[in-house]
């Protein structure tokens, strides 16, 4: 009978880590969740304003206001931000 008991401890213990275990999994699968949204945020706001700053500077050079350098010091400065 005692080995009856320890076994049974051993599956109530191997249990509790288990269900344990799981709600570690939940946490890293919502951290990782929004950390995929911030990025996604991060990546449309990055696009916009490089896709402004381009049709902007392409109006300054067709009205002759801007150079090709200024387009070309604006992206790096825009990309190194």
């Amino acid at each position: 009978m005692e080995n009856i008991g320890s076994f049974s401890s051993f599956i109530g213990a191997s249990l509790i880590i288990f269900y344990h275990c799981l709600g570690y999994e939940d946490a890293a699968l919502k951290t990782q969740r929004s950390l995929a949204l911030l990025n996604l945020g991060q990546n449309i706001i990055f696009s916009t304003a490089l896709s402004s700053a381009m049709v902007l500077c392409s109006h300054g050079i067709t009205d002759g206001t801007m150079t090709i350098g200024d387009l070309v010091k604006l992206l790096s400065n825009i990309v190194l931000v």
